[in-house]
C-alpha cells in the first residue's frame, strides 16, 4: 500500500472510531435529560397527592370529633338548619319537622297538642328574636331573678350564659330553674337551655349536658 494511500486509511479510521463516540455521548446526553425530567416530574406529582391526602384527613376528622360524642346521639333539624347531639338513651319528639331535635329528657314524654310545651331537661331552638330581647325575656325580673349572665362566645359566635330561678309570677312554677346560652346567629338567638323543676336533683347534671351540647351544635 502506498504511503499516502495508508495515511488517508489511518485517518479515516480515527474520524470513524471519534464519530461512534460522539453520538454515544450524544445518546447518554438525552437518555440522562430524559431520566431527570421523569423524576422531577414524579417528585412534584407525589407532593400534591400528599398535601391533599393530610388536609382531607384533617377536616373529616375534626368535623367528626366536634358533632358527635362518645355515648352520645345526633339530631338535625333541616328545616331549622342545624344539629345537635345529645345523650343516647334520652327522648325526644315533636309534633311538627320544624321542633324537631328542640325538647329532651331522660324520661320518655308526650306533647300534647294545644298545650304547653313540657320543661325537659334540655331545650335547644332556632328563634326568630335577636339574642339581647331573648336574653330581655329571660332575665325578666318580674319572672325570674337573675343568677348568673356572662359574656362569652360558642364556636367563635358572641354568646351569653345565663342562670335564673322563676319567682313565680309567669307560666313557670316558682323556684323553677333555667341554665343554658343563647347564641347570637347573624341576628336570631339560638338558644341551648337547661331546666330543674323545683326539688329535682339532676338539675346539675343537666346544667353539665347543656355544657357539653352546646359545644356540638353545627349550623347548616
Amino acid at each position: 500500500m502506498r504511503p499516502a494511500l495508508w495515511k488517508a486509511a489511518i485517518a479515516g479510521f480515527v474520524l470513524f472510531i471519534l464519530g461512534v463516540a460522539a453520538g454515544v455521548a450524544a445518546i447518554d446526553m438525552l437518555s440522562e435529560d430524559d431520566a431527570a425530567t421523569v423524576t422531577r416530574a414524579e417528585v412534584v406529582t407525589t407532593v400534591e397527592m400528599r398535601a391533599t391526602t393530610v388536609t382531607r384527613t384533617r377536616t373529616v376528622t375534626a368535623e367528626a370529633g366536634e358533632v358527635i360524642r362518645p355515648g352520645w346521639s345526633l339530631c338535625t333539624n333541616s328545616r331549622r338548619g342545624y344539629s345537635i347531639s345529645y345523650p343516647s338513651g334520652w327522648y325526644t319528639t315533636h309534633l311538627r319537622a320544624s321542633q324537631a331535635c328542640e325538647y329532651f329528657d331522660p324520661r320518655p314524654f308526650e306533647i300534647i297538642p294545644g298545650t304547653e310545651f313540657p320543661p325537659t331537661a334540655l331545650f335547644a331552638a332556632q328563634t326568630d328574636e335577636s339574642a339581647d330581647s331573648y336574653v330581655e325575656q329571660l332575665t325578666d325580673p318580674m319572672f325570674f331573678d337573675t343568677l348568673r349572665r356572662e359574656e362569652t362566645t360558642v364556636s367563635g359566635r358572641a354568646a351569653i350564659l345565663v342562670e335564673t330561678v322563676a319567682t313565680g309570677e309567669g307560666e313557670s312554677e316558682p323556684g323553677e330553674r333555667t341554665y343554658g346560652y343563647v347564641i347570637d346567629r347573624e341576628g336570631r338567638a339560638f338558644v341551648v337551655l337547661a331546666t330543674g323543676l323545683p326539688g329535682d336533683e339532676r338539675y346539675e347534671d343537666f346544667k353539665a349536658v347543656a355544657d357539653e351540647a352546646v359545644q356540638t351544635v353545627l349550623f347548616l
